[in-house]
């Protein structure tokens, strides 16, 4: 029963039925949103600390660079801050993209800045920050598959063209970034799928539970014309009651000894065919 409201597109990633789409999406976003706090804070850490080597790093190039921290930073501490904005909270769909675009574009920078006859070790980041797919599991593909396209799209126009690196060193980059982006995308793309096609399951689960537990315990029952009661006091068919509250389909017959009383001289006929049926 119900089994079509949990129906989802493949193509999409998206149930056909509002009130199930809400429900996963309220469901995901609470699941994951000490994901989406842990992310800031670790972001916010690791922008600090790392800024304590710009000196030997980027030498004349350490006002932008220092400048580029600053510029993270104040970006996750307000992002941060909309983890604890209840009304902010349906943003946090994006999260896994803003994470992404923020920290890609924080990592061009730099390696923009650094010495661009050697692979910097900013590119190791860039790649890293891919991961951020898993901040928010389960939601928000479409987001994450434009914030991949956009940092892997900046970030090779810029070695490429704004800030070119050497030959043998642009084919590097081309290739590791293009094969990132490809298997975070394809794993972005997994994992709310299973994601999805498992709250289904549980839910259609749930739902079969309950009905279970309607047609159980103490169900009262007329002695004479076998009516039952329902949980609002109304006398019912016990046919009505039982195809009300499963998915059962009732066909009437005659039993035997039924036929016997109300129809001895047609007996044999009626039986036969109630045997049949």
């Amino acid at each position: 029963m119900g089994d079509d409201r949990y129906v989802l597109s493949p193509l999409h990633l998206r149930f056909g039925d509002d009130t199930v789409e809400t429900a996963y999406r309220d469901e995901t976003l609470k699941r994951t949103l000490g994901f989406c706090r842990f992310t800031w804070v670790l972001t916010i850490f690791l922008a600090a600390v790392f800024g304590l080597l710009d000196h030997s790093q980027f030498g004349d190039h350490i006002a932008t660079a220092r400048l580029a921290r600053i510029a993270i930073i104040l970006a996750s501490i307000v992002l941060l801050g909309a983890t604890f904005t209840p009304r902010l909270r349906p943003l946090l769909e994006a999260n896994s993209a803003l994470y992404i675009l923020l920290t890609g574009a924080f990592c061009t920078v730099l390696v923009a800045l650094d010495d661009r006859t050697v692979a910097s070790p900013y590119f190791t980041g860039l790649i890293f920050i891919f991961t951020g797919i898993y901040t928010t599991v389960g939601i928000g593909f479409r987001y994450i598959l434009y914030s991949i396209v956009i940092t892997a799209g900046l970030f090779l126009l810029t070695v490429g063209f704004l800030a070119p690196v050497s030959t043998e060193l642009l084919v590097v980059y081309s290739f590791f970034m293009t094969g990132a982006a490809v298997a975070f995308s394809y794993a972005a793309y997994i994992a709310e799928r299973v994601s999805r096609e498992r709250f289904a399951k549980a839910e259609q689960l749930r739902m079969t539970v309950r009905e279970v537990k309607q047609l159980s315990g103490m169900l009262p029952i007329c002695a004479s014309c076998k009516k039952v009661r329902d949980d609002k006091g109304y006398w019912k068919q016990i046919e009505s009651y039982i195809t009300e509250h499963s998915d059962a389909i009732f066909s009437h017959g005659v039993c035997p000894e039924c036929a016997e009383e109300l129809y001895p001289e047609f007996a044999d006929e009626v039986t036969g065919e109630s045997d049949l049926k």
